[in-house]
């Protein structure tokens, strides 16, 4: 988990994961930070647009430590 930065709970809804989430989590943001790469200086803007995205946070289930979700995976990304 040494990826991830542990947050502070806001008190909003925050879905849990187990081992598969944070796998999925770490894919997620490799592949953001691949497509931020290669489209970097090609367009004026990027957008992220995820109708199906969830919360922004999620919470470990194995510890109860609240990570970053993809959708705030993706909007960290510098492209």
């Amino acid at each position: 988990m040494e990826d991830f930065t542990y947050l502070e709970d806001d008190g909003l809804h925050t879905p849990e994961i187990g081992r598969w989430g944070i796998e999925k989590y770490k894919l997620v943001s490799h592949y953001a930070a691949m497509f931020a790469r290669s489209m970097k200086g090609k367009w004026d803007c990027i957008v992220y647009l995820d109708l199906y995205s969830g919360a922004g946070r999620s919470c470990l289930r194995e510890n109860r430590k609240i990570i970053n979700a993809p959708p705030m995976l993706i909007l960290e990304q510098d492209p």
